[in-house]
């Protein structure tokens, strides 16, 4: 029942687990925090490079605001997914 999910848990396996769940919900916007790098192992190990899910799945999340708090992140995010929900 959920639009959007974003999944940053700072333990790569449970991040895996998160996001083998999302890959078969079809959500408007799913992130994952990080870089780009921990993006694409999360892909590989999931076997879902050049999916579908891997096309909109958004990682690094966020804006590019140039944010550096906690708070100017989160605000990069809602704002990121504000932009897919309200195009």
């Amino acid at each position: 029942s959920y639009t959007a999910a974003c999944v940053m848990s700072h333990h790569l396996e449970t991040d895996i687990e998160y996001l083998r769940v999302l890959s078969g919900l079809k959500l408007a916007y799913t992130g994952v925090l990080g870089p780009v790098a921990r993006r694409d192992e999360i892909l590989r190990t999931l076997n879902l490079q050049g999916s579908e899910f891997a096309r909109r799945l958004h990682g690094p999340v966020g804006l590019e605001i140039h944010a550096d708090t906690p708070q100017g992140i989160a605000l990069s995010l809602l704002a990121e997914i504000q932009t897919v929900l309200r195009p």
